[in-house]
């Protein structure tokens, strides 16, 4: 069923990663997928969070940002 408000900071444990089915850590959405459609809220787990933000990362800016990945990666695996 799909999710159209974010995901509060206890509820989003609850819900499986979109890509792995681990248990989520971010509230994530994909504006391709919301045309036409409400906003639809997905759960991603840590590692595919990260994941995703390095791959959007190095997509932007190249490995100009290579100091901001590292640095994303140590503030949310604390």
């Amino acid at each position: 069923m799909p999710r159209f408000e974010p995901y509060t900071a206890i509820g989003i444990k609850r819900v499986p990663c979109v890509r792995c089915g681990n248990p989520s850590h971010a509230s994530w959405n994909v504006c391709a997928d919301n045309i036409g459609k409400r906003i639809q809220f997905r759960g991603l787990c840590l590692e595919c969070d990260i994941g995703l933000n390095e791959l959007a990362m190095r997509y932007v800016f190249g490995e100009a940002k290579e100091a901001e990945i590292v640095a994303y990666k140590a503030s949310v695996s604390r």
